[in-house]
């Protein structure tokens, strides 16, 4: 299933009722509803911050964490200023071990660069997911988003499409992920000349943990334009 939205704000209501209407999984953690294998299309990426009152999106922390990402780093005692919980989900108290910085600040380089090269090039990949780090280690912290794919669309802009292996649709896809690689976007299409095009979300879990149900309920109620669906 892929809903095309014009942005975050538009597409989080219509989200959280697919997603509310799912079925109900366990999970390590507990409960969750689950929407599987789905496609989020934002047309407008640009247009980050999310304006649904009900979600009171803490635009410092997303900020912090965005530019947290881009300067490598992964240590949880300056992210704790803007995140008082992120020692929780590290297993030592003082990195984040699968954090995305230090997996992207190198490769984000060579994709620039070979962007700059060839506009046209279907190989400006990054993974984040490191099967020698990642594959059944036992850790609080295994990379959500996956790969990232810069890769030029049809009306010439640069299309950023992410793979997600597991996402919380409160905590990590609106709360995060949508605003931190709208900015890294937004910076590669910069720094080659290209038009910001579509940020595409590849989810094969969506999720709410129930201790977000009611939360999701009231922000799904607001009314907001209708996705644009497509098989």
């Amino acid at each position: 299933m892929q809903a095309i939205y014009q942005n975050v704000s538009a597409a989080l209501p219509s989200l959280m009722r697919n997603v509310l209407d799912s079925r109900v999984v366990e999970s390590r953690v507990g409960r969750t509803r689950e929407m599987m294998h789905s496609t989020v299309v934002l047309i407008k990426p640009r247009q980050r911050e999310i304006l649904h009152p009900e979600r009171k999106a803490l635009y410092p922390a997303q900020i912090a964490e965005t530019m947290w990402i881009l300067a490598g780093r992964n240590d949880v005692e300056w992210l704790s200023h803007y995140l008082p919980r992120a020692a929780e989900f590290s297993d030592d108290g003082t990195v984040w071990r699968g954090g995305y910085g230090p997996r992207l600040r190198g490769p984000l380089y060579e994709v620039i660069e070979l962007l700059r090269e060839d506009h046209g090039t279907r190989r400006a990949v990054i993974n984040i997911y490191d099967n020698r780090e990642d594959l059944g280690v036992d850790s609080k912290d295994i990379p959500c988003n996956t790969l990232l794919h810069f890769i030029r669309n049809g009306s010439g802009g640069l299309d950023l499409a992410v793979m997600i292996r597991s996402n919380d649709l409160m905590w990590g896809w609106s709360g995060i992920n949508a605003f931190e690689w709208s900015a890294v976007l937004e910076i590669v299409a910069h720094y080659t000349g290209m038009g910001m095009g579509r940020l595409v979300f590849h989810q094969s879990s969506l999720h709410l943990y129930e201790r977000s149900w009611a939360k999701a309920e009231r922000i799904a109620e607001e009314r907001s334009p209708a996705p644009e669906w497509s098989p």
